[in-house]
C-alpha cells in the first residue's frame, strides 16, 4: 500500500500547492481515510520529503508538520 499512499498524497499536493498538515491531518483530510494506519501515512509522507515533494518541520510539541515547499525555494 505504501506506493499507493505516496501517489495519492503526491496527487493531493499537486492539486493543493498550499497544503500543510500533520500526518494525522493528512490521513483525515488529504487522503480522507481516518482508518489508515498512521505509521503507513508517516512513511509515505517521509518518502515524499526525501523526494522533495514535501518539506517538514517539527512543531514545539514534537509533532511533524508536512507542507508543500514554496516554488521560490524558501520552504516556508
Amino acid at each position: 500500500m505504501g506506493r499507493n499512499l505516496e501517489d495519492a498524497l503526491e496527487r493531493y499536493c499537486a492539486a493543493h500547492p498550499h497544503a500543510a498538515d500533520t500526518a494525522d491531518g493528512a490521513r483525515r483530510w488529504w487522503l480522507a481515510d481516518p482508518t489508515l494506519f498512521l505509521d503507513e501515512v508517516e512513511l509515505a509522507l517521509e518518502a515524499l520529503v526525501s523526494r522533495g515533494v514535501l518539506a517538514t518541520r517539527v512543531l514545539p510539541d514534537g509533532v511533524a508538520f508536512y507542507f508543500v515547499p514554496r516554488a521560490d525555494g524558501d520552504g516556508s
